[in-house]
C-alpha cells in the first residue's frame, strides 16, 4: 500500500447543479447531491458513511485536527503498517481529548 495520502479536495457542484441540504445522525446540515452521481457499492457506502460521520463528529467539536494525518493514521490502522507514533503516545492522546 502506498505511504501517500490523497490530498482532501473540496469538490464543487457542477454549474447549474442543485443541491439538497440533508441532516446527518450527528445533527450537522450538510450539503447532498440529489440522485447521487456515482452508483455506490454496499462496501462504498459504509465507508463513506464512516467517514462522513468521523469527519461530522470532529468539526462538531471544533478539534484541531490535520486531516492529511488522520487519513494517514486511518490507513496505517487498517493496512497494519508501522505506525509513526507508539502506541503509548497514540493513547495519551485519545486519553486527552476524551
Amino acid at each position: 500500500m502506498s505511504s501517500s495520502v490523497p490530498p482532501s479536495i473540496p469538490r464543487q457542484p457542477a454549474a447549474g447543479s442543485k443541491k439538497q441540504s440533508a441532516e446527518t445522525a450527528t445533527g450537522v446540515t450538510k450539503r447532498v447531491a440529489p440522485g447521487g452521481k456515482h452508483a455506490l457499492t454496499e462496501t462504498e457506502k459504509r465507508g463513506y458513511a464512516l467517514g462522513v460521520e468521523l469527519g461530522s463528529d470532529v468539526a462538531r467539536q471544533q478539534m484541531e485536527v490535520d486531516p492529511k494525518f488522520l487519513m494517514q493514521g486511518m490507513a496505517d490502522g487498517f493496512s497494519g503498517a508501522t505506525l509513526l507514533m507508539t502506541v503509548e503516545d497514540i493513547n495519551g492522546i485519545l486519553a486527552e481529548i476524551q
